[in-house]
């Protein structure tokens, strides 16, 4: 059973490296999208490739846990969801069981030492946001800032080179 959900894992990260651009049309519409359906309309806002986000798109990011000063259902809610973040500036942000939870674009910018940050420009404004990226090769911190009044939040990213078990379905 167990070879056969690595089987599975292994296939979709290959048809979805090797296949055309993925697309998404909206929240409403694909409320029971899988992670594995998903697709996003290509773009010309290709992001910049440097170490960060080299490693930003090699693979999926799932938010293991949140830390808020004051915890707030709407940061809350992130943990067990995970981001697919693609090379040409598109994002899906997925919920725990694989069905897609918003999606977008998304931006880096460089800073100074280790102030990356990503921007989140969802399709529904209301996700809009900013992080700042402190990486390593297999995990992330992402700390929220002022500019979307949340410099309380930090996400603990932990990079997954397939889809997280609750998120196959296994018939």
């Amino acid at each position: 059973m167990r070879l056969e959900v690595l089987l599975i894992s292994t296939a979709f990260l290959l048809f979805s490296a090797c296949g055309p651009d993925k697309k998404v049309t909206s929240t409403e519409e694909n409320s029971s999208t899988t992670a594995a359906e998903v697709t996003i309309p290509p773009s010309s806002g290709a992001i910049e490739m440097n170490d960060v986000t080299r490693n930003l798109i090699d693979g999926l990011w799932y938010a293991s846990n949140v830390f808020e000063r004051i915890p707030t259902p709407r940061y809350q809610a992130q943990k067990g969801r995970y981001y697919n973040f693609e090379a040409n500036g598109d994002y899906a942000l997925f919920n725990p069981d694989g069905t897609l939870f918003h999606f977008g674009k998304w931006r880096y910018k460089p800073g100074d030492g280790d102030r990356n940050y990503i921007s989140i420009d969802a399709a529904d404004p209301q996700y809009n946001n900013q992080w700042k990226v402190i990486m390593s090769k297999e995990d992330a911190i992402f700390v929220g800032t002022a500019t979307f009044d949340n410099p309380g939040v930090q996400q603990r990213m932990e990079k997954l080179t397939s889809l997280p078990a609750s998120a196959i379905k296994v018939e």
